[in-house]
């Protein structure tokens, strides 16, 4: 990983969970990208420390593990991972979703700073829920890259300020409009 990235990327190598989450603080990393398995707490376990650290909680988390299992799939997301990858994977693949992650973040950091007041998640999902009611195949994906999210940190965003899914929001919003009509 280290070599794939190196020549485009600073590159900060970590032995092992504990380290990382003290490393975190001083270096704020742009990505984590983990294992499943590690020596002193597994990568589910030190997502789910991440994630509960209001500084590191919206940093992109790539799995990149041998383990292949789906339930290991689910519950990576489950804890807050961003995207999976299974070894053995190519460098274009990490490549493309470390390069997604940045300008991701990128692009968000430079709506933070406009001068205009940002509308909440809310009004901008609403609005281009709306836009797309003739789509009948919109949904959670479609929503996501509209907002230049992933489709877990669209799920975690929805789950803080409205404790429910962006599925339910997307029915909500139609079936409101439905009633308007």
């Amino acid at each position: 990983i280290k070599s794939i990235l190196s020549d485009k990327y600073q590159v900060i190598t970590i032995q092992s969970a504990k380290e990382c989450l003290n490393t975190i603080p001083r270096t704020r990393p742009d990505i984590l990208i983990v294992d499943i398995g590690m020596p002193d707490m597994n990568g589910f376990e030190l997502v789910a420390a991440v994630r509960q650290n209001i500084e590191s909680k919206n940093i992109p988390v790539i799995f990149a593990t041998a383990r292949a299992h789906p339930n290991d799939h689910v519950k990576a997301i489950e804890t807050g991972g961003d995207a999976f990858m299974t070894k053995p994977f190519t460098a274009e693949q990490l490549l493309a979703y470390v390069k997604r992650f940045l300008t991701t973040k990128t692009n968000l950091e430079h709506s933070k700073s406009s001068k205009d007041q940002p509308k909440s998640l809310l009004n901008r999902s609403e609005t281009i829920i709306l836009d797309a009611l003739s789509d009948a195949n919109f949904g959670v994906e479609e929503l996501a890259s509209e907002l230049a999210m992933s489709r877990s940190a669209l799920y975690r965003k929805f789950k803080q300020e409205v404790n429910f899914s962006p599925a339910e929001y997307i029915s909500r919003c139609r079936m409101e409009r439905a009633g308007q009509l």
